[in-house]
């Protein structure tokens, strides 16, 4: 009998040991899931702002391109004001010569008066 009481002691004991361990390693794995899931919110947020700065990035070069169309247009545009000054230069002129010559009248058109 006494035999027989070691045994079942010994038994308890293996079973209380094997609870123990088992307790021990659902703790681990409540961890490494806690841990998972941490990982898995960082990762998310990672996403998300990759994705927010790609789409800044796709804003940007939209905008880029409509700069590059607007200082191209705007170049255009100075080109055309440069000749139409010039053109003006070129009348000026064209009317201090025209006045030296006696050929301009009072409302600044030239005049035949005759002495040309």
């Amino acid at each position: 009998m006494d035999r027989g009481r070691e045994l079942v002691a010994r038994v308890d004991k293996t079973i209380a040991d094997s609870a123990e361990q088992s307790a021990g390693s659902t703790a681990m794995v409540d961890e490494i899931v806690n841990f998972v899931e941490t990982q898995k919110s960082s990762a998310d947020e990672i996403l998300a702002s990759i994705r927010s700065i790609s789409g800044m990035v796709e804003s940007n070069a939209a905008s880029a391109q409509e700069n590059a169309a607007i200082s191209t247009s705007l170049g255009e545009c100075a080109e055309s004001l440069m000749d139409t000054v010039a053109q003006f230069r070129l009348k000026k002129s064209q009317h201090t010569a025209a006045q030296a010559a006696g050929r301009v009248s009072w409302y600044g058109g030239e005049e035949d008066t005759g002495r040309g």
